[in-house]
């Protein structure tokens, strides 16, 4: 269950303005309006999944940004009745690692990110965390979640590094609302980036999106097959956004 005091926390965090303008202020984003566009048309869909690369610990915060930019600011957060302000679901293990490597503002704006934590060790209890992310997905809260469940481990995102647990929340939306979400794909990079590290390797960061409301699945299949052609398709939108970051 969601602490409502922790939300509410958080908020309060985000209206002093302290996320962006003390901590993050050096990140250029780069982008096309396409690209905006695609973002700002995704984000009216009242069930929406995001789902990106991964290179670095921040991620979910420079996507978080990123939409921030793209929106307007505060102000359509407020209109929107802080909907965009989305949330992650990092792995309980890494916390330790986060506290190690980065430095305490970074930490701080961390923790007030809106994060439900899985324990990728523990099989029965993931399946519970992606359970309650499929719910909230349903009435209307906005997940980025990284289907390569890790950082990439190599320099470039590989598809057979992905898990079926983004297609299993797709599916239980589907099972919860008869319908299934709209996805937002992005690839996220920093411009001189090179392999997965804890922080970008330069503030200026690139963006590319692809938005999805129509998926290679019919109610004939099993859902086993369900899981793996929609686990291929995700695959195949991140490799296709990350050929764009190198033309």
């Amino acid at each position: 269950m969601i602490n409502k005091l922790y939300d509410l926390i958080f908020k309060f965090v985000f209206l002093t303005g302290f996320l962006k303008q003390k901590i993050y202020k050096n990140y250029k984003f780069i982008y096309d309006d396409k690209t905006k566009q695609i973002v700002l048309n995704a984000l009216k869909n009242d069930k929406l999944l995001i789902v990106s690369n991964h290179m670095t610990l921040i991620d979910s915060i420079l996507i978080q940004l990123f939409i921030l930019e793209i929106i307007g600011g505060t102000l359509a957060v407020l209109k929107n009745k802080f909907r965009p302000l989305i949330w992650s679901v990092p792995a309980k293990e890494n916390i330790s690692l986060l506290k190690s490597t980065v430095g305490f503002k970074t930490k701080l704006f961390y923790f007030c990110l809106r994060n439900v934590y899985i324990n990728r060790n523990n099989t029965d209890e993931s399946a519970k965390t992606l359970k309650q992310v499929a719910n909230m997905t349903v009435k209307g809260s906005i997940f980025n979640i990284f289907p390569e469940v890790g950082r990439t481990r190599k320099d470039e995102f590989d598809e057979n590094d992905m898990t079926p647990g983004v297609a299993k929340v797709l599916l239980d939306c589907e099972k919860d609302s008869g319908k299934l979400p709209g996805l937002l794909t992005i690839y996220i990079r920093a411009k001189d980036q090179v392999g997965h590290s804890n922080l970008p390797m330069s503030f200026n960061i690139k963006v590319f999106a692809e938005y999805n409301e129509n998926f290679p699945i019919s109610q004939e299949q099993s859902s086993l097959r369900k899981r793996k052609n929609l686990t291929v398709f995700m695959g195949k939108s991140i490799k296709k956004l990350q050929e764009k970051f190198h033309q």
